[in-house]
């Protein structure tokens, strides 16, 4: 690797690594509270839906349009992302169902599903954002670093989003935080991949079909398992409150990525 691909390399790592941070502030808030649980897994659910819905569909959008033309691009944007709804499925039908644990608030075990599932879902989406994060600064160092910082910023609220359900599950602030973690570093792997083996192959629209994928995938876990689970933990105005914030914490993110 040359110093400019280092240099990039690190702009990756260092965005990744911010995933981690958010499943920090999750370990070092209230951990004994089912309101607080409610709040923060539609909090998760806000980001989800909000990073599917004006992040990642709009730009697969624009590129299937631009290349084949609304009727046909709307079909090949669609796709991809009865795939991730499907694949959410397949997830949750693979991951033993939830025993009932007598005398406690918290069901651990569905809980761990929907942090299986999260954890899948951000690791898939941190993938791509590797790969463009390091191709910025590749190609232009100041560009490199404005996306660095906002995909940093963009990434604390999705380690939150990983560590929620994980720590509840596990009682496990180790657990939490290297699930976030862990989640984050497929952003250096994209970069890797992207020097190693992508740079001659990679193509706008591939990217857009994984970004299709992935926003099915994060609609289908937030409407389908972290909303209706935060409502059994807390009032509706809970969760209300959770995704609208979530949803705003996750808009600043998105306006800062341009």
């Amino acid at each position: 690797m040359d110093r400019q691909a280092v240099t990039a390399f690190l702009m990756s790592l260092i965005a990744g690594l911010s995933t981690g941070l958010g499943g920090l502030i999750v370990v070092f808030s209230d951990g004994t509270s089912t309101a607080f649980l409610s709040f923060a897994l539609a909090f998760s659910a806000g980001i989800m839906v909000t990073v599917s819905l004006a992040d990642l569909l709009p730009t697969a959008a624009a590129a299937f349009v631009g290349s084949y033309g609304p009727g046909k691009g709307a079909v090949m944007l669609l796709i991809p992302m009865v795939m991730g709804i499907f694949f959410a499925q397949l997830i949750d039908a693979l991951t033993p169902e939830a025993a009932p644990s007598p005398g406690e608030g918290i069901d651990r075990r569905k809980l761990g599903r929907l942090g299986v599932i999260s954890a899948a879902a951000i690791l898939l989406h941190n993938l791509p954002e590797g790969m463009v994060t390091f191709m910025a600064g590749y190609t232009d160092l100041s560009l490199g670093l404005s996306m660095m910082a906002a995909i940093a910023l963009h990434n604390i609220p999705e380690g939150m989003s990983v560590s929620i359900p994980i720590y509840y599950s596990t009682k496990s602030r180790w657990k939490a935080v290297r699930a976030a973690f862990l989640s984050g570093m497929s952003e250096p792997l994209g970069a890797l991949l992207t020097y190693f083996l992508l740079r001659p192959l990679l193509s706008g629209l591939a990217l857009s079909a994984l970004f299709s994928f992935v926003a099915g995938l994060m609609v289908c876990i937030a409407f389908g398992e972290l909303l209706p689970t935060s409502r059994n933990y807390g009032r509706s105005g809970l969760s209300l409150w959770g995704t609208l914030m979530g949803i705003l914490v996750m808009m600043l993110g998105v306006v800062l990525m341009g």
